[in-house]
C-alpha cells in the first residue's frame, strides 16, 4: 500500500501530512558528505547525492531544492574539478528535464508556478513594483517589517516576542495587503528575527552568519583538506541564508535540525 498524497503537487513520503521531505533531505545532506570524507567513495557520494536532489525536486519544496543545489555547488567545488562539476550539473539538468516531461504535476509546481509567482517578466518591465517570491510571501514580509518599524523603541530593540507574528499579523496597522497578511510565521528568517527578536536578535544572527561566511570563503580559497567542519560550515551558511523562504525558526522541526547541526559543528571545531 502506497503513501496517501496530501497535496497533488507535493510529495511527503514517510512524513505523511508533514510536507517536509525536501527540507529534511537538505538539512541532512551534510551526513552524506561526512561519510564520503571518511570512506572516500565518490561513486556512493554521487549516487546518493543525485537521488536526494531528485527526490527534493519531486517533493515540490522549492526553497529546499534551491538550498540543496547551493549545498551541492559548494560541496563539489571543494571535492571535484570544475570540468567534473559542469558534467555533473549537465546530467542533473537532463534528469530534471526528463522528470518535468514525464510528470506534469512537477512541471506545474516547480516550473510554471515558480515563474508565475515570481512574475519575472512583469518585474523586469516595471522594476518599481518588484514582486519578491510571491504576493502571499510579500504580505508576510511586509507585515513582519511593519511590526518592527511601527514598534516602540523597546519593540524595535527586543522584538515583540517569540512566535508573536501569528498574533499580530491580523492587526490592521501591520497589514496593508487586501486579503490579509497572516500565517504562523513570516516564512523568512530575517523578517522573523527582526519582528520577534528585534535588533538585538538580528545582531546575533548576522554576527554568527558573518563568522560562518568568512570561514566558508576561506575554505573555498584554500587548498587544504576538506574536513567535516568545512562541510558543516557550508551547511550552516546555506540553511541560514536570509534571501530564501524559511519555515518557523522556533518550530520543533527547524529548531531540532539547527541545534543538531550546530552541536556537530561545535564538536568538529573543538577537534580542530
Amino acid at each position: 500500500m502506497g503513501q496517501v498524497q496530501i497535496k497533488p503537487h507535493r510529495v511527503s513520503g514517510l512524513f505523511g501530512d508533514e510536507l517536509i521531505l525536501g527540507s529534511f533531505l537538505s538539512k541532512y545532506f551534510f551526513f552524506l558528505i561526512i561519510i564520503f570524507l571518511y570512506k572516500k567513495n565518490k561513486i556512493v557520494l554521487i549516487s546518493f547525492g543525485t537521488l536526494m536532489i531528485l527526490l527534493t525536486f519531486v517533493s515540490g519544496e522549492r526553497a529546499a531544492f534551491i538550498s540543496l543545489i547551493l549545498l551541492t555547488i559548494l560541496y563539489l567545488f571543494r571535492i571535484f574539478q570544475i570540468k567534473k562539476i559542469l558534467l555533473y550539473f549537465l546530467i542533473l539538468i537532463f534528469s530534471f528535464t526528463v522528470i518535468v516531461k514525464l510528470d506534469p504535476v512537477v512541471k506545474e509546481r516547480m516550473i510554471l508556478n515558480t515563474i508565475s509567482n515570481l512574475k519575472i517578466i512583469d518585474n523586469l518591465k516595471n522594476i518599481k513594483s518588484f514582486n519578491f517570491i510571491s504576493k502571499t510571501h510579500n504580505s508576510h514580509f511586509q507585515s513582519a517589517y511593519l511590526m518592527y518599524s511601527k514598534g516602540s523603541f523597546k519593540d524595535q530593540l527586543l522584538g515583540r516576542g517569540v512566535k508573536s507574528f501569528r498574533t499580530n499579523c491580523s492587526k490592521p496597522q501591520f497589514c496593508d495587503t487586501p486579503g490579509g497578511c497572516c500565517a504562523t510565521h513570516p516564512h523568512n528568517i530575517f523578517f522573523q528575527i527582526i519582528s520577534e527578536l528585534g535588533l538585538i536578535g538580528l545582531f546575533f544572527y548576522f554576527y554568527f552568519y558573518l563568522h560562518i561566511f568568512v570561514a566558508v570563503f576561506k575554505s573555498l580559497l584554500s587548498n587544504s583538506i576538506f574536513t567535516p567542519k568545512n562541510a558543516l560550515e557550508i551547511t550552516l551558511l546555506v540553511i541560514l541564508f536570509p534571501l530564501i523562504t524559511y519555515g518557523n525558526i522556533f518550530g520543533t522541526f527547524l529548531s531540532f535540525n539547527f541545534y543538531l547541526i550546530l552541536s556537530y559543528y561545535i564538536a568538529a571545531s573543538d577537534n580542530g
